[in-house]
């Protein structure tokens, strides 16, 4: 356990964390169940998922899990689990609304995994490799949101 890494606050504030994601998991749950359509029922059980999953980690993390010292600084890993699971379902719910092509869903989708992975890798990267995959990172998603038609409804 790296509760060495963060002072009494951050353990608190993730402890707040924890019980307000799970209060409104509890919500959108109950909301997902007594819902009286179809797109509200959909949207319930998403954000169901992403309040059931935010605070699941935050309770690994405030108890110490998914931290360690890596290349001598301290690195919460976790979260990375946390955003690769859950901001997809975010991108769902907004394309959803939005009611944007399959095609447009998956480029987000795509995009917003590309980020995670190479936030991952940079952050469990010694220095100065972390930085080369930051720069790699934001160059790429530049290049391919300048060539690609973000806001294009086919």
């Amino acid at each position: 356990m790296c509760y060495s890494l963060f002072s009494i606050w951050y353990q608190t504030w993730l402890w707040i964390g924890v019980a307000c994601m799970a209060l409104g998991a509890t919500f959108f749950g109950f909301g997902s169940h007594n819902a009286k359509t179809e797109g509200w029922r959909k949207l319930y059980t998403l954000s169901f998922f992403i309040c059931l999953i935010a605070s699941a980690l935050y309770l690994a993390t405030a108890l110490g899990q998914g931290q360690s010292i890596v290349y001598g600084r301290p690195t919460v890993w976790v979260r990375y689990i946390t955003w690769s699971l859950s901001t997809p379902l975010l991108l769902l719910i907004f394309a959803f609304l939005g009611r944007t092509s399959l095609t447009l869903t998956g480029s987000l989708l795509g995009a917003n995994a590309f980020m995670i992975a190479t936030g991952l890798v940079a952050t469990l990267s010694p220095k100065p490799i972390n930085y080369i995959w930051s720069k790699y990172r934001t160059k790429v998603v530049g290049i391919a949101q300048s060539r690609t038609h973000w806001t294009r409804m086919d």
